[in-house]
């Protein structure tokens, strides 16, 4: 009889299954802890990708790899390119290095400035043979309105004293690289507009000079 009786509760489903439910309930309660603080971790971390902003859509900028000067040939060894924000990518900016070899430098650029457009010069705006390329800030922001690539200009400064002095007569305008509203990369204006002009190289000197001190008038013709 008890072979049977054993034999009978080794086949009776609901003595299994009620086994099968209290050991889980009992795995279940001995890992409590460890199982709500597992699903605490899921959740935070479901939480962190879904509160994390996407990274910023960025553009490639070809930035200058050292400071350059005015009337430079450009070459490989002079350029990198970055990858900058499309906020804070300046308008007109150069993203193709290859596309700037070779081509002339209207203003000087410190290592780490972007190059853009207006910093480059087209065929027509190089410096005649013999010649430099200076550029300067004019005093009076809306003369650049009257004035194209080509013009002939007399450059003027004014002394201490009021008094007008000529820096350099009738030069050629070699480029105008940005407009009198140009705002800067970081939102900043920029403060009149630069002229480069083209000049023989004494008058370069002395125009440079009076570029780094002070803003310079012009008289077109």
């Amino acid at each position: 009889m008890q072979p049977a009786a054993a034999s009978r509760r080794r086949h009776n489903p609901g003595v299994t299954l009620t086994s099968l439910v209290r050991n889980l309930t009992r795995a279940v309660s001995w890992h409590r802890r460890p199982l709500a603080a597992l699903c605490a971790a899921g959740a935070m971390l479901c939480l962190v990708g879904v509160a994390s902003p996407p990274p910023p859509v960025t553009v490639p900028v070809v930035v200058a790899l050292h400071d350059l000067v005015a009337g430079s040939t450009l070459s490989r060894d002079d350029l990198t390119v970055r990858r900058f924000p499309v906020a804070l990518a300046p308008s007109e900016a150069v993203s193709d290095a290859g596309a700037a070899v070779g081509r002339t430098l209207t203003a000087a650029l410190n290592a780490g400035t972007p190059l853009t457009a207006r910093s480059l010069s087209h065929a027509e705006s190089l410096a005649a043979p013999g010649e430099r390329l200076v550029p300067f800030r004019l005093s009076d922001a809306s003369l650049l309105s009257v004035v194209s690539i080509g013009d002939l200009v007399t450059v003027v400064a004014t002394r201490g004293d009021g008094t007008s002095v000529t820096v350099a007569e009738r030069v050629r305008v070699a480029a105008l690289p940005q407009p009198a509203s140009e705002v800067g990369v970081f939102g900043a204006n920029t403060q009149g507009a630069v002229v480069v002009v083209s000049c023989p190289p004494k008058s370069a000197v002395t125009l440079a000079g009076w570029a780094a001190t002070s803003a310079l008038g012009i008289a077109i013709g």
